[in-house]
């Protein structure tokens, strides 16, 4: 069990998104090719550990799919923070976290992990636990974030670092 966790954060290091040894730009294709131009699944079920999002309410939305055991995830916080306060008070950009759970773990120590990291990354940003969102969005790989415009469409997806800044720079084009 120890030898296998290990190895997996060791990939999620190496990798620049932890996954399960797919190709980013296959899974990429897929999701956008069951997604896109389709209304974003609900999130109204999701409860929010941080925060109270506008959820889709006119606004262009990014959604960041993140885990606390993604070395990938928590490296983009900071850039994730720094778009969030540039928009925060604008009103047409929002970005809202959403933590994936292992199934692995027992559930108030997973959630207990999940708002360890919160405060340690200094999330300024609304962020949810809400495991059923991440398999509607067709998340496979970490961190993983979906761009929604303003009358609630899917528009583009990115996994990585790379596709989260390709997806901030298209939602502040779409504005």
């Amino acid at each position: 069990m120890k030898a296998t966790r290990t190895i997996g954060i060791l990939l999620c290091i190496l990798l620049p998104a932890c996954n399960s040894g797919r190709d980013r730009k296959i899974v990429e294709a897929e999701a956008m090719g069951e997604l896109a131009d389709k209304k974003a699944p609900s999130i109204n079920a999701c409860e929010f550990v941080q925060g109270s999002p506008k959820l889709y309410e006119g606004m262009v939305t990014l959604i960041n799919f993140w885990g606390y055991w993604c070395p990938p995830c928590m490296a983009e916080m900071p850039l994730l923070n720094e778009f969030h306060d540039k928009h925060a008070d604008g009103g047409r950009i929002q970005l809202l976290g959403i933590s994936g759970m292992r199934k692995s773990v027992e559930k108030s120590e997973e959630e207990r992990r999940i708002h360890a990291a919160i405060k340690d990354k200094e999330m300024r940003f609304p962020v949810s636990i809400c495991n059923p969102t991440c398999h509607d969005f067709k998340v496979e790989l970490w961190p993983t974030t979906v761009l929604i415009d303003a009358e609630g469409n899917i528009v583009e997806y990115g996994i990585g670092e790379e596709g989260t800044r390709r997806l901030m720079g298209l939602a502040e084009e779409m504005v």
